[in-house]
């Protein structure tokens, strides 16, 4: 399964003027958890993946409860991991390709790939690109249809998360289902500023205003979006709206140079749904001392989450 991007990658032992050289690539994939766990060759997979993680990585999804979080933390490893093969990055001659800044977020330390992994709902998604005049990347993934009580009641106990302004576009909605959809929008919006600077949930939400001038159809990637600061605009973010299927809305937002080409991309960067053998495809084993059988069994004895 390779991409007609992924046909122009040099070879692992590309050096680092080659990989300047190449034109700036574009990641966004997702992975569905549950039809990943249905699959019929779904035990080889995953002792697979565990021998292909750290023993660090291995450990931390052990100690997950839910099944669909443990698998998600196995699938972001194995998402960051497969964006720096497709960068030309030969991951296994760089353990410590990733670290993580002070506030936590994992970092590329040499900055040639800017990426980030969100999970929510049935998906895992990621972000990455290698584009110099893009600062860093934040990504956000969101259910859209999986509430029951109203959206009016959810703006109204979490309305210190949103302006005045965000709260009245919400309810402006003539219908449930799209108050609840633009109500998840304005969330992915906040949530991909806070991981594109790293300041996570800390920052007031308030202080975030999004401003949303076009809806969002299937197959379609939106720009337009304004985002005000303490209401100043903030021109050095640039975001990438879009929907994965009919129930997950996600939000890309980049921070960006005065350089940026802020022309829409043609085609749009959809996010593409990728799968674990595309995943494991350029994998070694790194963990030989892990029992994948035994966790495995670990695995499947863990509940998933009830689906509303």
């Amino acid at each position: 399964m390779v991409s007609e991007l992924e046909a122009d990658v040099p070879s692992a032992g590309g050096g680092r003027e080659d990989r300047e050289e190449m034109t700036p690539i574009s990641i966004r994939w997702a992975v569905a958890l549950r039809e990943t766990a249905a699959g019929p060759h779904f035990e080889s997979l995953f002792r697979r993946a565990m021998l292909a993680l750290s023993a660090g990585d291995v450990n931390t999804q052990r100690r997950f409860h839910f099944a669909d979080d443990a698998l998600a933390c196995v699938v972001g490893r194995l998402l960051t991991r497969r964006a720096f093969t497709r960068a030309g990055v030969t991951w296994d001659a760089a353990p410590a390709r990733v670290v993580r800044d002070p506030r936590g977020k994992p970092r590329d330390p040499n900055a040639q790939l800017k990426f980030n992994v969100s999970h929510q709902g049935d998906l895992v998604v990621l972000a990455a690109t290698t584009d110099p005049t893009v600062i860093d990347i934040g990504v956000d993934v969101m259910r859209t249809d999986q509430d029951k009580e109203e959206a009016a009641t959810r703006i109204d106990r979490l309305k210190n998360a949103f302006t005045l302004h965000e709260q009245r576009t919400m309810l402006a909605k003539n219908d449930e289902a799209d108050r609840w959809r633009c109500f998840y929008r304005h969330w992915c919006l906040k949530e991909a500023v806070l991981k594109s600077t790293g300041k996570g949930i800390t920052e007031d939400l308030r202080k975030l205003e999004f401003h949303l001038s076009e809806e969002i159809g299937q197959d379609t990637v939106i720009y337009s979006t304004e985002y005000h600061q303490d209401g100043e605009i903030q021109p050095d973010f640039i975001f990438e709206e879009s929907n994965i299927g009919a129930d997950h809305a996600t939000a890309v937002g980049k921070i960006v140079t005065r350089a940026y080409d802020r022309r829409p991309i043609d085609p749009p960067p959809l996010f593409e749904l990728v799968d674990l053998p595309y995943l494991l495809e350029p994998s070694t084993n790194q963990c030989e001392d892990v029992n994948d059988a035994n966790e495995f069994d670990i695995f499947m004895a863990k509940p998933w989450k009830p689906v509303i």
